[in-house]
C-alpha cells in the first residue's frame, strides 16, 4: 500500500506554463520528475501539513514553481455516497431518506485503517503571491482565540513551503523550527529534512531560505552524529516488543498522522464549504474559483448534516472509553 499521487495535469501544466515561462518548454518534463519523486519518496501515512485543510505547498527547486495540493484518505463508499448525492440532487426527499445510511457507512469508512493516503496536486501558484486564503483564515480564527500571539503576518503564514523537491531528486520536508523576523520583507528560514519510503532521513537536514518575492535559497546542509529511528523503525519495534511481552495489538495500527488526514467526503465538503464562502469575490486567484451552483448548494447541504451527525456518532462513542 503506497502514497498514490493525483496530478490535475492539463491544469497544473496550463497554469505552469502561464506562471513560470522561463520553464515553459520544460513543463511535461518538470511535472514529471516532480511528481516521480513525490510518487518514490513519500511515506504511506505522510501528510504534508498538519493544518485541517489538509492543504500544502511543495516547490520545485529548478523553477521555482509552488505546487498546491491537498491531501485526504479515498474510500469507495465515500465516492459511492458523493455520485449518489450528485445523481439525485433534485430528489431531496429520497437523499434525506439516505443519511442515517451514509452516515453509518461513512463511519464505518472513517474506522477503516486501509485506506490509501491520495495526494492531489491540483494547481500551480505563482511564486510572489502564492499563499492560501485558507491558510490565512485560519490563523486568523487562532489568533482571535488567543489574543496574545505576536501579529505575525498570515500572508507569510499562508505562504510557507511544506515540501521542496530539489534538483538532486530529493523530496526535502519542513520540520516546523522556523526562525522569523516580525519585519516586513525579512526572510525566513526553516528546518528541513529528506523524506524517503522509510520515513524522514533525521541525520541529515538543511536549512532553506524563503522570501516574500517566493526566492528560494538552500543553506549548506549538514550531517547529524546521531541516527535517529524512521517510521518503519519505530512501527516494527512496537510489533517486536509486543510479541516478545505477548501482547495483543492490533494487526492494523497507523500513525495518528494517518487517522488525521481528512476523508474523501470530507475532502468534497472542504471544497464546496470555501467555494460558497468565496463565490462572490471578484479577482480571486485559486483553482477552486467561480460562483457555486444551486445544485452544489444541495450537496454541501446535505454534506454537512452527514458530517454533523457522524461527528455526534464518533463522539458519543469516543466518551464511553
Amino acid at each position: 500500500m503506497g502514497s498514490r499521487f493525483v496530478v490535475h495535469h492539463s491544469h497544473v501544466k496550463e497554469q505552469f506554463i502561464n506562471r513560470y515561462k522561463k520553464h515553459g518548454d520544460k513543463a511535461d518534463e518538470i511535472i514529471e520528475r516532480f511528481t516521480n519523486v513525490l510518487e518514490n519518496n513519500t511515506p504511506d501515512d505522510w501528510r504534508f501539513t498538519e493544518s485541517p485543510s489538509s492543504r500544502f505547498f511543495i516547490i520545485e527547486e529548478e523553477s521555482g514553481a509552488k505546487f498546491m495540493g491537498m491531501s485526504y484518505r479515498s474510500g469507495p463508499e465515500s465516492h459511492r455516497i458523493i455520485k449518489e448525492i450528485q445523481k439525485n440532487v433534485r430528489n431531496l426527499e429520497l437523499l434525506i431518506l439516505k443519511l442515517n445510511s451514509y452516515v453509518d457507512t461513512y463511519i464505518s469508512e472513517l474506522l477503516d485503517p486501509k485506506l490509501p493516503i491520495i495526494h492531489e496536486i491540483r494547481t500551480v501558484y505563482p511564486r510572489k503571491k502564492g499563499d492560501l486564503a485558507e491558510e490565512k483564515r485560519l490563523f486568523e480564527i487562532t489568533r482571535t482565540a488567543v489574543p496574545h500571539i505576536i501579529p505575525f503576518t498570515p500572508r507569510k503564514i499562508a505562504s510557507r513551503p511544506n515540501a521542496i523537491v530539489d534538483t538532486n531528486n530529493t523530496l526535502w520536508v519542513r520540520q516546523y523550527m522556523n526562525w522569523v523576523s516580525i519585519k516586513p520583507g525579512s526572510r525566513e528560514y526553516y528546518l528541513f529534512h529528506p523524506l524517503t519510503k522509510k520515513g524522514i532521513i533525521r541525520n541529515r537536514c538543511a536549512v532553506f531560505s524563503y522570501s516574500e518575492n517566493g526566492n528560494l535559497q538552500k543553506l549548506p546542509e549538514h550531517v547529524i552524529k546521531e541516527q535517529f529511528p524512521s517510521i518503519n523503525d519505530i512501527k516494527s519495534e512496537i510489533f517486536s516488543h509486543a510479541q516478545k511481552e505477548n501482547i495483543s495489538i492490533e494487526p492494523d495500527i497507523r500513525s495518528e498522522s494517518y487517522w488525521r488526514v481528512p476523508a474523501y467526503l470530507d475532502r468534497r465538503l472542504i471544497n464546496l464549504d470555501y467555494k460558497e464562502r468565496c463565490s462572490h469575490i471578484s479577482g480571486k486567484e485559486s483553482s477552486d474559483s467561480g460562483t457555486i451552483s444551486s445544485s452544489e448548494l444541495i450537496e454541501l447541504y446535505l454534506l454537512r448534516n452527514i458530517i454533523e451527525r457522524v461527528q455526534q456518532k464518533l463522539y458519543k462513542k469516543a466518551a464511553r472509553y
